[in-house]
């Protein structure tokens, strides 16, 4: 809002934290925006639209400590996450097996694999009409290989969702993706509270654009939430805390894999005003 000349002020969970039930009642934040002619323009402005989350397998150099993970370090807000980086092929590698394990976890559960399921548009045609959700285009498979997929699928048919040929099919293109990181973000929380998720995804929010503003030349990003873990995956929690070495109630809020990929499918998304209503007066 900064280019705009305004000034955001944010408050947090203005009505405290709240329980599932709560969802859609009680505010995440209020945000206030206050005109401000002297705001200066924030240095990730130009970045913000060029950001993009991108599936595909990822190619190039690795991270680099003293260039681009410092750079995209010094855009974090302060007392919001903490920045672990991790770019040497040793370090990442049993990262990115817990990674892939939490997916295959997720893809073999039919209890979270349903709410992929039901969240899923399954051709072009919805996805223009409809601007929302997911899809095997945003998930990073394009060509002839998505055309079978959505074939396949019927619609979300649950026989065939859940049948083992997608769930491999599934798991291939995951397995490719985590495999060809070139680096790995870890933004990390001292505690695990709803407000540090809220923090976090902030950070993040600053971490998407600052990769692109530390190297222009398109590169690409994967995150993975942390928070609670569902049961199916308490015991894969701890071994990853054990590999970074971190005691509870500290907690790894957000994984974000790092590379260089060609232009990703652009999903269509809803206009905003849809989405806004008039608060009371």
């Amino acid at each position: 809002m900064s280019t705009l000349g305004h000034q955001t002020d944010v408050e947090y969970l203005p009505e405290g934290p709240y329980d599932l039930q709560d969802i859609g009642r009680k505010p995440v934040a209020r945000i206030a925006l206050r005109p401000n002619p002297a705001a200066q323009r924030d240095a990730l402005a130009d970045y913000v639209f060029q950001r993009q989350t991108n599936r595909r397998p990822y190619s190039g150099p690795l991270l680099s400590d003293d260039d681009e993970a410092e750079r995209v370090r010094a855009q974090l807000p302060p007392d919001t996450a903490e920045l672990l980086v991790r770019n040497r092929p040793q370090d990442m590698r049993p990262l990115l097996d817990v990674f892939y394990r939490a997916m295959e976890i997720e893809v073999t559960t039919p209890r979270t694999w349903e709410e992929t399921r039901i969240w899923f548009r399954y051709d072009e045609r919805r996805r223009r009409a409809r601007r929302d959700r997911l899809s095997a285009a945003q998930a990073g498979l394009d060509g002839i290989r998505r055309r079978l997929m959505e074939a396949y699928l019927r619609n979300g048919d649950p026989t065939r969702w859940f049948s083992a040929r997608s769930s491999s099919s599934f798991l291939k293109g995951i397995r490719e993706g985590v495999d060809s990181a070139r680096g790995v973000l870890l933004l990390k929380t001292p505690t695990n509270r709803q407000l540090d998720w809220l923090l976090a995804g902030r950070a993040f929010a600053r971490v998407h654009p600052g990769a692109h503003a530390a190297r222009p030349d398109v590169p690409a990003l994967q995150p993975g939430a942390a928070g609670v873990p569902p049961p199916e995956m308490v015991g894969l929690q701890a071994e990853f805390n054990r590999l970074l070495g971190m005691r509870e109630p500290a907690r790894v809020q957000m994984a974000v894999r790092v590379g260089r990929a060609k232009l990703a499918y652009i999903a269509p998304r809803r206009d905003p005003q849809d989405l806004l209503s008039d608060g009371p007066e």
